[in-house]
């Protein structure tokens, strides 16, 4: 079995949320006005209790003035316009390569200090992943380095003009 928790990060500090319910994150009103990492930890449950991280994935929230996630619509557009361009490209098929380069969205990756923010708080609030798994918040940041890199040599290869550059 498996599970999820939901943290957001700012200024060397951790802030647990509960997991957003119908498109709706929990308002944290101490983190208002602030841009803050979303961390959301994916983990494999032993005896109803994590047990061992699967993954990390991470994003970056800009929190309003009574501390809710703020909408950001167009970067939700361009996320869905990214992704239907890069992820489904294998079953749909490679896209007009003479159309305009879709360059593929960059990783959302931790500062130093989130990541070692991140780092103490699962050593604290779960010592258990952090003993099972030490290495997968590591693991997850580089294979998004590499994923984008690969995604970044595939949209250059599509669009390469005649001489080799685009």
């Amino acid at each position: 079995m498996g599970g999820s928790r939901w943290l957001y990060i700012s200024q060397q500090k951790a802030y647990r949320v509960r997991q957003p319910a119908k498109g709706m994150r929990q308002p944290v009103p101490a983190l208002a006005g602030r841009h803050v990492l979303e961390v959301t930890l994916y983990y494999e449950t032993r005896d109803r209790k994590p047990w061992k991280l699967i993954r990390v994935d991470f994003s970056r929230l800009e929190i309003d003035s009574a501390g809710e996630a703020a909408a950001d619509e167009q970067m939700e557009n361009y996320r869905a316009s990214n992704w239907m361009e890069f992820a489904v490209r294998d079953v749909l098929g490679d896209s007009d390569p003479s159309g305009p380069i879709t360059l593929p969205m960059p990783p959302v990756l931790p500062t130093v200090s989130e990541k070692e923010t991140l780092i103490a708080y699962l050593k604290d609030k779960m010592p258990i992943l952090w003993q099972n798994s030490p290495e997968k918040v590591e693991a997850s940041i580089s294979a998004q380095v590499r994923s984008h890199k690969k995604r970044m040599a595939w949209a250059k290869g599509k669009h390469e003009g005649p001489r080799g550059c685009l």
